[in-house]
């Protein structure tokens, strides 16, 4: 199955205190979500002002080998230019989503609530290593069209941030 589709990206980002690569950081983020199937936190300690960033573009819908994926192009806006970008999950597995880029920018991150990561970016300047703790997964793309992810995500040695990205995918017209 494959159909042709609307694509509405929204991104917020904001600067947090945490450092992902510390084993000891481990131990307070897990205690930050030890109930996290009852809450998320709406605000970290040390959030600062959030940054939005909305993009609507075209795409494509696919389900293959048992996974549903969502593919779109970046653009200009995203700061990602000349890059694909291709979230997908496994038909059994939707708590488990993965952000696959190619092109300009490169990447494979993996979103799993309450796990942490760990990926390498490749940039055309040098690669660096990515951790990427999620918050939540909420997918409920094949229901309401719908994917919501909140998760921290930190560039090795550089500013934290808390990211809340929500994908919605409409039939294009």
């Amino acid at each position: 199955m494959k159909e042709y589709v609307s694509v509405s990206i929204v991104s917020e980002r904001s600067a947090v205190k945490a450092n992902l690569f510390d084993a000891v950081y481990e131990k307070e983020i897990a205690e930050l979500t030890e109930d996290i199937s009852i809450m998320v936190p709406e605000e970290l300690e040390g959030e600062e002002e959030r940054e939005t960033l909305e993009m609507i573009t075209q795409g494509l819908a696919r389900v293959r080998g048992g996974r549903v994926e969502i593919v779109y192009d970046e653009g200009e806006l995203s700061g990602m230019e000349g890059s694909r970008t291709v979230i997908s999950y496994a038909k059994d597995e939707p708590g488990t989503v993965s952000m696959i880029r190619s092109g300009a920018v490169s990447t494979v991150m993996v979103f799993e609530r309450g796990v942490r990561h760990l990926c390498t970016y490749e940039t055309p300047y040098m690669p660096f290593q990515v951790g990427v703790f999620s918050l939540q997964v909420d997918n409920r793309l094949e229901s309401d069209g719908e994917i919501c992810l909140d998760y921290l995500i930190e560039i090795r040695g550089a500013q934290a941030e808390r990211c809340k990205m929500t994908l919605k995918v409409t039939r294009a017209k």
